[in-house]
């Protein structure tokens, strides 16, 4: 389990769009990109007064593959930290 600050982690992730910093295939379907583009990022305040935002989806709008390119950004930073190379050394 991975517990992460979705807003943040989505910002990055969509945010790669926005910037222009992610490849995509020239025939990407049009599903594709409206779910891309389904969470809006929304300023509010949390309990506190503080400033907040969270990422807002209209209700019967799908947003699955926003959410699964966020899911891949959150692995492509795990698997980095898990491939770090280590000594093969026996302990002595």
């Amino acid at each position: 389990m991975v517990s992460v600050d979705s807003t943040a982690w989505l910002d990055l992730a969509l945010g790669r769009f926005k910037s222009k910093n992610i490849l995509l295939p020239k025939d990407i379907s049009t599903e594709y990109k409206n779910h891309i583009q389904a969470p809006v990022r929304t300023p509010g305040f949390d309990v506190n007064g503080n400033p907040i935002a969270r990422y807002i989806t209209a209700e019967h709008v799908p947003d699955h593959f926003a959410h699964a390119r966020n899911y891949a950004e959150i692995a492509l930073a795990l698997a980095g930290r898990v491939a770090e190379s280590r000594s093969m050394k026996s302990p002595r």
